[in-house]
């Protein structure tokens, strides 16, 4: 099985990493920056608020931070992904030029 690389296939999961990435950064405007601003009340128990809303900003901190490491993530796949696409073309820019040179040669 040979590995060959597309680049249909490599313009369309650019173009679906960009919609991922538009989609995040506009779900997390919607929430914020990472600040905890609005806290559920969690009962009238001091000890069971205060658990309670300990537990709260873990899970807070823990789901912003999964989220700001997935778009960061991506960011860096995007990335790779358009240094792959730029190579390719200039990789097959090359193997054109020397596969007509060669051609040219033996025709000779």
């Amino acid at each position: 099985m040979s590995r060959e690389f597309d680049p249909d296939a490599a313009k369309s999961i650019h173009s679906e990493l960009v919609h991922l990435i538009e989609k995040l950064e506009v779900n997390q405007d919607m929430v914020g920056r990472g600040d905890l601003s609005y806290a559920p009340a969690f009962g009238l128990v001091l000890s069971g608020q205060n658990t309670a809303q300990a537990n709260y900003e873990n899970l807070h901190y823990t789901a912003w931070n999964n989220l700001d490491a997935t778009r960061r993530g991506m960011y860096s796949a995007l990335s790779w992904l358009e240094m792959v696409m730029k190579q390719h073309g200039i990789t097959e820019y090359e193997n054109v030029r020397e596969l007509d040179a060669l051609k040219e040669a033996t025709d000779e």
